[in-house]
């Protein structure tokens, strides 16, 4: 999941108190959705903000599933963003997945 801010902010210093209140409010209740849907080992927060033209914050939030390869822990995860179709997931589990959390997400609020 990617959690992009609602205005424009290129570091986290530009962030405000209450933005930063509502970003952990935001950050707990989707990692415990993801947990209690997903049985995951682990979940993990990173921030980014300087790729190529798109210069702004945003938050991956992303699971580490029991018996993740080694290969692939840490900042190496992202390799598994660059599979071929055959290795993706099908779209209609992840749109059904989406409105899954959508609407666990909502009866949290």
């Amino acid at each position: 999941m990617v959690i992009v801010l609602k205005r424009h902010a290129e570091a986290l210093h530009d962030l405000t108190a209450e933005e930063f209140t509502e970003l952990g409010q935001i950050q707990s209740r989707l990692t415990h959705v993801l947990f209690e849907e997903l049985h995951c080992e682990n979940e993990y927060s990173i921030c980014f903000g300087e790729a190529a033209n798109f210069a702004h914050i945003h938050f991956h939030i992303f699971v580490k599933p029991h018996e993740f390869p080694e290969e692939l822990k840490g900042g190496k995860s992202f390799a598994l963003l660059k599979v071929t179709a055959e290795e993706a997931v099908p779209a209609e589990e992840i749109i059904a997945f989406c409105a899954l959390l959508k609407n666990r997400f909502s009866a949290i609020s």
